[in-house]
């Protein structure tokens, strides 16, 4: 019948497709977070399993604009040594420690959500692994 060579055909072709794809493609691993931004320059507080994953000069996309990590604390900060604006509008936690990340992107004044990628990698990685 022609209808079942049709599907067959169309079958065949979504898992051509998908080869192709998962063989020249990637996927970015990223770490996502809320950023604050003021003149340019974007500050992030992440926490020590976040940051042990984040280097200098790494891609970072806020919403529709592009950056990179300018640079990642050594030691983490307190609740008391962060700015106090920055604190309340991201939701940290008095009790809490963090890495704190700068970012040059351009961009608007306020909260953002970040995505810092991390890693790239092929999905066959993910296929055959």
């Amino acid at each position: 019948h022609p209808a079942g060579f049709l599907f067959l055909g169309a079958v065949f072709l979504l898992i051509i497709s998908f080869m192709i794809w998962a063989s020249l493609g990637t996927l970015d691993v990223t770490v996502d977070s809320r950023a604050f931004a003021r003149n340019g320059i974007m500050l992030c507080y992440l926490t020590e399993e976040e940051a042990a994953q984040v280097e200098k000069n790494m891609s970072v996309a806020a919403g529709t604009e592009k950056g990179k990590v300018e640079s990642v604390a050594e030691l983490p900060e307190s609740y008391k040594s962060m700015g106090e604006e920055e604190v309340h509008a991201l939701g940290i936690n008095e009790d809490e420690w963090r890495y704190r990340v700068s970012i040059s992107c351009k961009g608007e004044d306020g909260m953002t959500d970040v995505s810092i990628v991390t890693d790239r990698v092929s999905p066959m990685r993910y296929l055959f692994h």
